[in-house]
């Protein structure tokens, strides 16, 4: 091998190398973001503790986990408002992150569901109304967009689903 081909080598390997660090530093600072919001949720309302323990290396399923055993448990007011307002401020930081965010997103929204609570879907449609403008990331926007319109189809809101170019009958 000469050694234009050595260097092409060497460069490839470097390639790999940077590519694991990066894709292992996205993955810890997701662990981090997700154990800190959870660590703020329970110091905020810790009655949400009482039904889902947060484990390290859990990142990617932590928040289905969490969904899934909350399913059987009575969400007073208190914790609903708590998560909810706990998701909406992680949506803010986590604009620029598009994984994380949609993440994050489509959790939130599964909650919604899962609460079928008029007030909190109002609110979380107020919060895609007011924080879609400055959404930079197509697939962000996308995601948030879908969100409201969901929570339109769930309120049965005309008016909210005309927002989003639709009506109840195209659904």
């Amino acid at each position: 091998m000469n050694d234009i081909g050595k260097c092409k080598m060497t460069i490839r390997v470097i390639k790999t190398i940077c590519l694991n660090v990066i894709k292992t530093s996205i993955y810890h600072a997701e662990e981090l973001f997700i154990r800190q919001f959870w660590k703020k949720l329970i110091a905020d309302c810790p009655e949400v503790k009482l039904h889902a323990v947060y484990k390290e290396g859990t990142t990617g399923n932590f928040l289905n986990l969490w969904l899934e055993k909350s399913k059987n448990v009575k969400w007073n007011s208190k914790m609903k408002s708590k998560t909810s307002k706990a998701f909406q401020q992680a949506l803010l930081v986590l604009t620029g992150k598009e994984k994380t965010c949609i993440k994050m997103m489509k959790s939130y929204r599964r909650f919604l569901i899962m609460w079928n609570d008029e007030k909190y879907m109002m609110q979380a449609h107020e919060f895609v109304q007011d924080h879609l403008k400055g959404i930079t990331s197509d697939q962000v926007k996308k995601e948030m967009a879908g969100m409201g319109r969901k929570m339109g189809i769930l309120l049965k809101n005309d008016k909210i689903l005309n927002m989003y170019g639709q009506n109840r009958e195209s659904e």
